[in-house]
C-alpha cells in the first residue's frame, strides 16, 4: 500500500492475500467478463504456485525431499491463516497435506479422494459453506479438471507428443495447459452463469496468458 498506488495495490492485495476490500470495481468487472475472476480469489492455483516456489528454493539448497515437503506444508498452513482461511485455500492445503502424508508413508494419493476429504472436513466444520459460491466454484473447477482434462488430452493426443526436444516439450506443455483450461471452464461455466449472468468462452484463452503471469507476479 505504501509503495504502490491504486488500482495496483488493491489488485496485489487481492491476488496475494485475498484482501479484496480495496479492489477497483472496474478491474473486478473485467475479470468477471473474461471468465478469469478466479485469479482474484485465493485458491488452489495460488497454493500451487507458492508450493512450487518454496520447493524450487529448497531444491536449490539440496534439502531432502521429505523435509522439503513437510516444511512446505507448514508454510502453506501459515499462508492459509494469513489469507483468511477461505474454503478454496483450505481445500488446497488439505489436499497438499494428504499428498505429503501419502508420500511419507509410501502410498499414492488419489486426487478425487483427496478432494472429497477436503470437502468433508470443511463441511464438518461449517455446513453452510455448501451454499457459498466460492466453495462451489473451487470444488467444481478442480473436479472439472480431474474428470475432463484426461479426455481432452486424448482428443489432442497430448501424451503421444515426443518430449526429447525443446519444441516437443513446449508443444506438450501448451496442449496440457489448453486441456486444463478447457476442463476447468467446462466444470465451472454453469455456476459462473448462475452467479454472474455471463458465459465467457474467452476464459479458455485468457487463462493461458494470465496464469503464467500470475506465477511470475507471485514469485516476484
Amino acid at each position: 500500500d505504501s509503495n504502490l498506488s491504486e488500482p495496483y495495490s488493491g489488485f496485489l492485495n487481492a491476488i496475494l492475500i485475498g484482501d479484496r476490500s480495496t479492489l477497483n470495481e472496474d478491474i473486478k468487472d473485467d475479470f468477471v467478463k473474461t471468465g478469469t475472476v478466479h485469479i482474484l480469489a485465493i485458491s488452489g492455483l495460488n497454493v500451487g504456485i507458492i508450493a512450487a516456489i518454496i520447493l524450487f528454493l529448497f531444491g536449490l539448497l539440496n534439502i531432502p525431499k521429505k523435509a522439503s515437503l513437510i516444511t512446505t506444508t507448514v508454510f502453506l498452513i501459515f499462508y492459509l491463516l494469513v489469507a483468511g482461511s477461505g474454503a478454496p485455500i483450505v481445500r488446497s492445503v488439505i489436499m497438499f497435506a494428504v499428498f505429503v502424508a501419502g508420500y511419507l508413508i509410501n502410498r499414492d494419493s488419489d486426487i478425487l479422494n483427496s478432494l472429497s476429504l477436503a470437502a468433508l472436513l470443511i463441511l464438518l466444520a461449517n455446513p453452510g459453506e455448501l451454499f457459498d459460491p466460492s466453495f462451489q466454484l473451487s470444488f467444481i473447477s478442480l473436479a472439472g479438471i480431474i474428470i475432463f482434462a484426461p479426455k481432452i488430452d486424448g482428443i489432442f493426443r497430448t501424451n503421444t507428443v515426443r518430449r526429447d526436444k525443446f519444441i516437443g516439450k513446449l508443444t506438450f506443455y501448451l496442449l496440457k495447459s489448453i486441456s486444463i483450461s478447457i476442463a476447468a471452464w467446462l466444470g465451472s461455466w454453469p455456476f459462473i452463469a448462475l452467479y454472474f449472468n455471463i458465459i465467457s468462452p474467452i476464459a479458455v484463452f485468457a487463462n493461458l496468458v494470465l496464469i503464467p503471469l500470475l506465477f511470475l507476479l507471485t514469485a516476484a
